[in-house]
Parts: structure tokens; C-alpha cells; sequence
């Protein structure tokens, strides 16, 4: 990962004011707790469910208070991790890993997840993590994933009142769909929708819904 010290330092050093402003995020967000809520509602009894750059474990939470009992949060900065396991006090179960090298075996989970998780991916890696993904998913898995629609990036030097030297990726829709399908996923549904004004960073968001092929 390019920028993979940078992701880690950023987030180590934001850890518990990350957790702060947003472990209630998805209060203001109505259309991310309808995919998350369906989507655990569709996955959440086939087996293991990986929450990918999960931070301080906000939508592992929503996946849990949904039902989902089989539940793994996973994210790179070792710091975010325990400021989850903090949050959660053991209810919910957390790891480090790197995205782009999951510490699976092959065909390991059932479903996975990933909100705005990719946002410091290049294009290249983008095609790399979806498929790592993929391979670590079951037949007929399926993988819910989110990003901030755009073009370019956005270099960051401060971040929630620390210092830090971070690149933030838009993507494009097509581009983004056009990947999925080299990295041999089957595309159920694209989403955009315009920002919750006063909510969130001013951009539209992206959602896909993948699956992993039943014959491979």
C-alpha cells in the first residue's frame, strides 16, 4: 500500500477523537443503515461477516445490533483496533490487517463489508483489495462497500486536530465498475446518492453490492 505509514500513523494519532465525532455517524444517515440493515439481514445467518477498515467499530455495532452474531472488525492502525475494543468492552470481536493482505485462507468468510474504507486506495490497489476480497470469500459471498464519488485527489495535513500527510481518492463510478469486473465479481446493485447536508463531507457517495461468482 502506498501510503500504508501514513494511513497508520493518521490514525493511530486519531483514534479516540475519531471514535468520538463519529461512533453515532450513522444516526444522520438513513440510506447507509437501509443497505447495512439489509444486507445484514440477507448474510448475516451464513457465516462469518468481515467489517474491513472497520475504525472504532460504528457499523460493526449497526451489523450487531442487527443480529449478526459471527461478526470480525478488522482495520490496519493497531490503535483504532483497541480503541474498538474499548468502545465495545468484548462484545464484539477485533483484529488488525491489512486489506490488501488478509490473513485468511481462501473461501474463509461468508460476506464482508467496507464503509468509505478505500478512500486512501489508488486505483491500482482498489484492484488489488477487491481481489483479495474476493478470494477470501465464499461462493456466492458478497461484499458491500462504499467511497466518495469524484475525481483526483485531496492531500490532508491536519486531521481531526492532529498533524498528518494523507491522500484521500475519489473514484469514479465507472471506473470502480469496470474494476469489479476485471477482478471477477458478479455487480448486484450501484448505488449514488447526493450528501446529507450538514452530516457529512460534502460528496456524493458510491455503493457497491458484489458478489463473488458460485462457479469459479
Amino acid at each position: 500500500m502506498k501510503q500504508k505509514a501514513s494511513v497508520i500513523d493518521c490514525y493511530d494519532k486519531s483514534a479516540n477523537a475519531y471514535a468520538e465525532q463519529f461512533m453515532q455517524e450513522l444516526e444522520g444517515k438513513s440510506l447507509d443503515r437501509l443497505l447495512l440493515r439489509r444486507f445484514a439481514e440477507d448474510n448475516g445467518h451464513k457465516g462469518l461477516m468481515l467489517d474491513l477498515a472497520c475504525g472504532p467499530g460504528h457499523t460493526t455495532l449497526f451489523l450487531r445490533n442487527q443480529g449478526v452474531e459471527n461478526l470480525l472488525g478488522l482495520d490496519i492502525s493497531p490503535q483504532m483496533v483497541e480503541v474498538a475494543h474499548d468502545w465495545h468492552k468484548g462484545k464484539i470481536a477485533f483484529a488488525e490487517a491489512d486489506m490488501l493482505a488478509l490473513p485468511f485462507r481462501n473461501d474463509h468468510a461468508a460476506s464482508a463489508i467496507c464503509f468509505y474504507g478505500i478512500v486512501h486506495f489508488t486505483y491500482e490497489e482498489l484492484d488489488q483489495a477487491l481481489k483479495e476480497i474476493r478470494r477470501v470469500l465464499q461462493a456466492g459471498g458478497q461484499f458491500l462497500f462504499s467511497f466518495h464519488i469524484g475525481e483526483g485527489l485531496e492531500h490532508v495535513s491536519e486531521f481531526l486536530g492532529q498533524e498528518v500527510e494523507i491522500d484521500f481518492q475519489y473514484f469514479e463510478v465507472e471506473r470502480v465498475r469496470e474494476i469489479a469486473l476485471a477482478a471477477g465479481w458478479e455487480i448486484k446493485e450501484v448505488v449514488e446518492r447526493h450528501p446529507y447536508e450538514g452530516v457529512e463531507y460534502p460528496s456524493r457517495r458510491g455503493y457497491f453490492l458484489l458478489q463473488k461468482p458460485l462457479l469459479n
